[in-house]
């Protein structure tokens, strides 16, 4: 079998690969029928010699090559020219590929429709599978959500399945850890938005999240008092100035792209971030130009280096920065 999977949700994607190797059966020997290879610097031979080996004490061997196709992409679309002759022989090779071979090709991003191999996996059906692990919206984030905790043996309430959407701004590798965390919490009642908040995090960030908002609508009094609010449910001020600082960080990536008239996909790629994360910061970004924006990634890195050193209290230099951002921000106004 040859199996494509593409797509920017890794954790999705390693648990497809994880779901073929539970197939092989016993765990030591799929580990001992299991290869990975780095697209890099691999060369046809090499893997030819991997997908040709055969099963030791099994019926299959896995074998996972990582970022071939982005690699065959090329920059302009298509192989390049040191390259061409490797995408020519592998096409050559796939139709032969061994039957006790899976041979997976494991791509962090979305190959387009003309890349030749996955034009040829389309051919090759039902001997290839290609699967798309695109980021998951809201909704498809809610339900994966709950199926989730309710393969782990449990259930999440509805007020904290919405804050378990903000918190993790998408990272369904970090979500899946945090309901691991709930559950084990919970003991076997439904988890709650308030564990959500005590436990996690990823929920602080939400608090960052309108704390930046609140700066964008001129409104420091709301920013320090929510500031405040999360100092005292024990979250230390360095954290919540890192937290800050990455929030800034994607608002001024985000305001960049959108002078530069990036789509919708350019900014979820550039972000790391799902469509609803993506806009959000994007709405943000539009409250603030680009040099105020400039001028409050500096103050940050200032206050940051200023705190670090010693020259400044965490509580007094943080009270201090929200309200300068708050005054660039009215000004913007």
């Amino acid at each position: 079998m040859l199996y494509i999977f593409h797509g920017p949700e890794e954790f999705l994607r390693a648990e497809a690969i994880q779901g073929l190797r539970a197939k092989m059966g016993d765990p030591s020997i799929a580990s001992l029928n299991t290869t990975v290879l780095e697209a890099r610097r691999l060369t046809l031979p090499e893997l030819i010699n991997a997908a040709e080996a055969m099963p030791f004490l099994g019926d299959a061997r896995l074998v996972s090559v990582d970022g071939l196709l982005g690699r065959l992409e090329g920059k302009a679309g298509k192989p390049s020219k040191a390259d061409q002759p490797f995408a020519e022989g592998l096409a050559a090779y796939l139709p032969k590929l061994s039957p006790t071979t899976w041979l997976v090709f494991n791509e962090d991003h979305a190959i387009g429709e003309p890349h030749p191999i996955l034009r040829l996996a389309h051919e090759l059906k039902p001997h290839a599978t290609v699967q798309l692990f695109a980021r998951l919206n809201e909704a498809e984030l809610r339900q994966w959500l709950a199926q989730r905790a309710k393969a782990k043996g449990g259930t999440l309430t509805p007020d904290a399945l919405e804050a378990l959407v903000g918190a993790g701004e998408g990272d369904l590798r970090l979500l899946d850890q945090e309901i691991e965390k709930l559950l084990t919490y919970a003991n076997g009642r439904a988890v709650t938005a308030s564990d959500v908040q005590k436990l996690t995090h990823g929920a602080r960030s939400v608090d960052v999240f309108a704390m930046v908002d609140a700066l964008g609508q001129r409104n420091g009094r709301k920013a320090i008092e929510q500031f405040h609010a999360l100092v005292e449910e024990g979250e230390p001020p360095g954290r919540l100035l890192f937290m800050i600082t990455r929030q800034f960080r994607m608002i001024l990536q985000a305001k960049d792209l959108g002078e530069r008239r990036a789509n919708t996909s350019e900014m979820m790629r550039a972000l790391g971030a799902p469509k609803f994360v993506a806009d959000k910061i994007a709405a943000q970004a539009r409250r603030f130009t680009l040099p105020q924006l400039e001028t409050i990634y500096h103050h940050l890195l200032e206050t940051d280096q200023s705190i670090k050193t010693g020259q400044s209290d965490p509580l007094l230099a943080l009270d201090t920065l929200i309200a300068e951002i708050a005054s660039h921000a009215a000004s913007a106004r």
